[in-house]
């Protein structure tokens, strides 16, 4: 009777083991199947976010004719807590030099409402705010200013749909529609189709839509990496932003990106401060003076720094004044002379030859009295 009871109580735990564990990997199951699209856009947006970046970019528009048009500029970008969970922004331009400091200055605040402002250095004064949604490109490219700005989750719907392979990877898909009708009033967009990896939470593509349903941009990232120092935040080296209307289309290439708060000062996304001027202060800001340098770099500098320091002491054939008086002053201005004069005496051959032959008979003359004194004998 016992043992029939053990051998039940053993049945019993291991169906009871393989119950939790089939029901653990179809709960596992469920979830991956049953993740909702506002999840998934959650984690992307985490993923794509960090509280203060700066970056600096070349932008090229091209031309339905093939035209291109370059551009060069920085990105400044901060959000802390205390200040309201503000998000801010400032694009400025550094070439070419005739559109020198033009900036643009976001502020997308924690209720949603965003502030646009334009600073043009040849109006001076103040920073011009932009009336409307914003949905004009920004320096005359594809990107529009709720393009460059971070993704606000609360102000839209985001609904799964089927999965896709894109780029040979498969792919989350989320539809992101307007929550309601004040947001929609200020999105350029009827809605927007976002491409995000499955296994990385990166955002591959986003497909633009009119109030219509019409495919109106497509945005294409490339060269996406990671960043140790900022928690493994993804961010795209390579954006391409194809406008399918007017045929153009214009790529922004990351070419230094840096997560300091250092970097993004908050006078930068002052108006007052940026109509003063503060962004074309370049030796300011330069990230090279507010980073540690490289000891290759070190090197590189200290060997500049040396190089005309030693062509202006040959040059001028000058000692140093500071350790040398008297006596010792003569005989150090008599040394650059003979210094000058032993390179011409290498140069020809013929002085050193001369110069080695002659003591050479001195050297046969001397045994010669010797054998004459022998001769007697």
């Amino acid at each position: 009777m016992k043992k029939r009871f053990l051998l039940q109580l053993v049945v019993v735990s291991v169906f009871g083991l393989l119950s939790v564990n089939s029901s653990g990997g179809l709960a596992y199951a469920i979830t991956a199947a049953e993740l909702s699209g506002q999840a998934i856009m959650a984690t992307a947006t985490k993923k794509q976010f960090h509280p203060f970046e700066y970056e600096q970019i070349t932008i090229t528009r091209t031309n339905a004719d093939g035209t291109r048009f370059i551009r060069k500029g920085r990105r400044y970008s901060r959000r802390e807590q205390g200040e309201g969970a503000v998000n801010k922004h400032v694009l400025v331009l550094d070439y070419p030099k005739p559109i020198q400091g033009v900036a643009f200055l976001v502020k997308q605040m924690a209720n949603g409402i965003q502030g646009h402002w334009v600073y043009l250095p040849a109006l001076k004064a103040r920073m011009r705010r932009i009336v409307g949604s914003g949905s004009s490109g920004v320096f005359d490219t594809d990107f529009t200013i709720e393009d460059i700005a971070n993704e606000d989750t609360s102000r839209f719907i985001y609904t799964r749909q089927k999965d896709l392979t894109f780029q040979k990877k498969l792919h989350f898909i989320i539809d992101a529609r307007p929550k309601n009708s004040k947001v929609k009033s200020q999105s350029g967009y009827g809605h927007r189709r976002i491409y995000i990896d499955r296994k990385q939470y990166k955002i591959s593509r986003i497909d633009y839509f009119d109030k219509s349903g019409k495919l109106i941009k497509q945005l294409t990232n490339k060269n996406s990496n990671t960043h140790n120092d900022s928690g493994l935040v993804w961010r795209p080296g390579y954006r391409r932003m194809e406008n399918k209307i007017d045929g153009t289309h214009t790529t922004i290439k990351t070419t230094r990106r840096l997560f300091n708060k250092e970097l993004v000062p908050k006078a930068i996304f002052s108006r007052q401060e940026i109509a003063k001027g503060i962004l074309l202060e370049q030796n300011h800001w330069n990230p090279k003076q507010l980073r540690a340098k490289t000891p290759l770099e070190a090197l590189f500098d200290s060997a500049a720094k040396a190089r005309p320091n030693k062509e202006k002491i040959v040059g001028n054939i000058k000692p140093q004044p500071s350790t040398i008086t008297g006596q010792q002053a003569e005989i150090k201005h008599e040394t650059p002379e003979t210094v000058v004069l032993q390179p011409k005496a290498i140069v020809k051959p013929t002085t050193p030859a001369k110069a080695t032959m002659e003591p050479l008979p001195k050297t046969t003359a001397t045994p010669k009295p010797r054998l004459k004194q022998a001769d007697p004998i």
